[in-house]
């Protein structure tokens, strides 16, 4: 599947896909479901999840080198936080369309989620991403030092 590839152009659609996700997950809280961010939370926690299991699967398929890694987290990176000042932009000047302000339940946040979702998305999955990477290339190194001593 040539989307588990890593290269920048892939590292762009992931990004663009992480937003495009959450944002239908926020309209679909505000307009279909009518509910206070239900949908909204658990893609915060299921997404970063999803995407840590493809991105292994990639990883673990592929084996890229570590430049190639780079250029996808610079790809994915770049887009994400890209598109997401954008929309915190648009949300903060009350221009950007998933917001209905006529009924309030629990948690009133109407555009306060979109820096919720930039931290679970972008942050936490940058972050466990890292520290996998970290904790292979520890193993690795283990294991060499294991056979050559």
């Amino acid at each position: 599947m040539k989307l588990l590839k890593m290269n920048f152009a892939n590292g762009l659609l992931w990004g663009l896909l992480a937003w495009l996700v959450m944002t239908l997950a926020d309209a679909l809280d505000e307009f279909v479901f009518d509910c206070d961010s239900g949908a909204g939370y658990c893609m915060c926690i299921a997404f970063p999840v999803l995407f840590l299991i493809l991105y292994w699967v990639s990883f673990r398929k592929n084996r890229p080198e570590l430049l190639a890694c780079l250029k996808w987290f610079v790809g994915y990176l770049l887009t994400g936080v890209t598109v997401g000042l954008t929309i915190i932009d648009l949300v903060v000047n009350g221009h950007f369309i998933p917001q209905r302000t006529d009924r309030c339940y629990l948690l009133c946040l109407n555009g306060i989620e979109y820096y919720i979702f930039a931290i679970t998305v972008l942050g936490f999955f940058t972050v466990i991403c890292i520290l996998i990477h970290g904790i292979v290339a520890c193993y690795g190194y283990k294991k060499s030092n294991r056979r050559n001593g």
